[in-house]
């Protein structure tokens, strides 16, 4: 029997996000109602997704432990939208945008602290920059909070594509033409 690899749930989890992201960029007066709703559900899924890469993947310690704490960060916030989802809908930007910056922080600070041993570590810090940008003008919103929404769904797509890839069972695969 083979064993199923699951450093792969990142490639269907970077598909959502990038079908997410582009749902919301093309449809975008839909796409608000959705998220609210399932937004919950996805940031759970998100934060499981990363628990179980923490045991399953093959990855030293200090790396573990930081995306232990990022899995926690995406689970609890997760919580806040699935006690009511009526409610959600009210709390909506509430709960995103300290998400956002949370995430992009710990993103950040964990690339720093695994860049002496850790080969990629410039994309994970990119992608907390990108959210820690996004979680102070999106108050704001200058081009609607759904391309916000969408550009956030289509950088963590790419992110976790670049995950994939950057994990050790996958870091030498070439790429197929």
């Amino acid at each position: 029997m083979k064993k199923f690899d699951i450093t792969r749930l990142l490639l269907i989890a970077g598909t959502f996000w990038l079908i997410l992201g582009t749902f919301s960029l093309i449809s975008p007066s839909v796409t608000y109602l959705v998220i609210v709703q399932y937004s919950g559900l996805a940031l759970l899924l998100d934060g499981l997704l990363w628990l179980s890469l923490c045991f399953a993947a093959d990855s030293d310690k200090g790396e573990r432990n930081w995306r232990m704490i990022e899995s926690s960060v995406d689970i609890a916030f997760s919580v806040f939208l699935l006690l009511d989802p009526i409610f959600a809908l009210l709390i909506f930007p509430f709960v995103v945008i300290p998400w956002m910056a949370v995430k992009g922080l710990l993103k950040m600070i964990s690339s720093i602290a695994l860049s002496t041993h850790l080969h990629g570590w410039s994309g994970d810090f990119i992608a907390g920059l990108l959210l820690v940008m996004f979680s102070l003008f999106m108050p704001s919103a200058p081009f609607g909070i759904n391309v916000s929404i969408g550009i956030i769904g289509l950088t963590l797509g790419l992110l976790y594509f670049y995950d994939f890839f950057r994990t050790p069972e996958h870091r030498h695969i070439p790429f197929k033409h």
